[in-house]
């Protein structure tokens, strides 16, 4: 990929599953509870994917949230201007743990 600029942070965050890790990622997300998403957070998601959020691999944790919301940087000090989090109700967030 010559002549295009360096990504946001250095590295390119490629998410996107191929091949035999596709599969194993599908029967371990099928043992998994859904997540109702919004058209937001679903266009968040896709960008986390396909690298448009680099140097993030994943939705904020509670480092880096806090890190935007009082300094507008990633907890690394990467200047980031606002946080990229998955909001789910009540009920789907006592499903979950953290991580």
């Amino acid at each position: 990929m010559t002549g295009l600029g360096q990504p946001y942070g250095g590295t390119l965050i490629d998410l996107l599953a191929t091949g035999a890790s596709r599969e194993d990622i599908g029967r371990e997300a099928a043992t998994l509870p859904s997540i109702e998403m919004d058209s937001r957070h679903t266009s968040d998601f896709e960008l986390l994917v396909n690298g448009g959020f680099s140097p993030l691999d994943g939705f904020m944790g509670e480092a880096d949230y806090r890190s935007v919301v009082d300094k507008m940087t990633l907890a690394n000090g990467l200047p980031w201007p606002v946080p990229v989090t998955l909001a789910v109700s009540e009920p789907e967030a006592a499903r979950l743990a953290t991580g």
